[in-house]
């Protein structure tokens, strides 16, 4: 993998707003990965949710990552929540988490240490994190820094919930990030604004904008990459009580600029799809290949190449 490649794999992170360098959420792939949406899944990346999402295991399945999860946040009334992940992806890993209630705020901490194969280099993540209750808003920070050896990655991001008119909810985020890979470095920058609106208590439709400018120099070239802007649109409806199916669109504008060269404009379009079956005190998200929908024979299967499933997750509330 080219440096420039490299970088650009990480930076590509903001779209995320923020994000582990491992973790995943299924519904949240189903959703776009934007920060626009509440759920249990936001202990992976907002670190201030632990304390919100105790007595619960989970397991995830990716088959583009090729990894797996085992996840497990356990709340003791008096000591505060407890979390713990184990899983591989690009390599094995083990993560400790803890969340604690104050009378408006809870607060958490993450620290997530990965399979070292040089013996003279270190890879972990600490996070931090704080979701703070202001009356009628709520308000989430989180901050996430990555080591790899001599390699580093920062990322801040923050987020609010403000119930703007009834049924519609506004929700303003921003990120920085900062890596920097040797004598290479790049940062970036987001800004997003969501409406989440609550059609009835089956649907929920949000839509959003965001803007995102992100810069690198490698080998004493600078890139810079612009959204300008993007558009979200995602949706979720409760087919009925084991039932749930999620969509998502993305599109966005973006200029990419080279040393002297030339502005390059792209237009990409993404979509995504998924659902989530509910049974008891289990919940099962399914995220599926999307271009699959479009076989019009056996779409369901994946086709003639296989399962159109790329990635699963099964929690468990106790």
């Amino acid at each position: 993998m080219s440096r420039f490649t490299r970088l650009m794999f990480v930076m590509a992170a903001l779209l995320l707003i923020t994000s582990s360098a491992s973790a995943y959420d299924v519904r949240a792939m189903t959703l776009g990965n934007v920060p626009y949406w509440k759920d249990a899944g936001d202990v992976n990346t907002w670190y201030g949710e632990i304390a919100n999402y105790g007595d619960m295991v989970w397991i995830n399945f990716d088959g583009a990552l090729d990894g797996s999860e085992l996840n497990l946040a356990k709340n003791e009334d008096t000591f505060g929540t407890y979390f713990l992940s184990i899983g591989s992806d690009a390599g094995e890993k083990v993560g400790l988490g803890y969340g604690y209630s104050l009378d408006a705020a809870t607060l958490g901490l993450f620290f997530q240490m990965y399979e070292n194969n040089a013996a003279d280099e270190s890879v972990f993540d600490f996070g931090a994190g704080m979701d703070y209750d202001m009356g009628d808003t709520n308000a989430d920070f989180t901050f996430l820094y990555h080591k790899n050896g001599d390699d580093n990655t920062m990322s801040f991001g923050a987020r609010a919930f403000y119930p703007w008119k009834d049924g519609v909810e506004l929700i303003p985020a921003f990120m920085f990030e900062t890596a920097s890979f040797g004598d290479d470095s790049a940062t970036g920058l987001g800004f997003g604004l969501g409406f989440a609106y609550t059609v009835n208590d089956d649907n929920t439709l949000i839509l959003g904008f965001d803007y995102m400018k992100e810069s690198a120099t490698i080998a004493d070239v600078d890139y810079d990459e612009t959204t300008m802007p993007g558009f979200y649109v995602g949706m979720e409806h409760d087919v009925n009580d084991w039932l749930t199916v999620r969509t998502s669109g993305h599109k966005a504008w973006y200029e990419t600029v080279a040393g002297d060269a030339d502005p390059i404009n792209t237009y990409p379009f993404m979509f995504t799809f998924g659902f989530g079956i509910h049974l008891g005190d289990f919940d099962l998200d399914v995220a599926y290949d999307e271009s699959q929908l479009f076989d019009t024979f056996n779409w369901f299967m994946g086709g003639p190449d296989g399962l159109g499933v790329y990635a699963l997750q099964i929690k468990y509330y106790f």
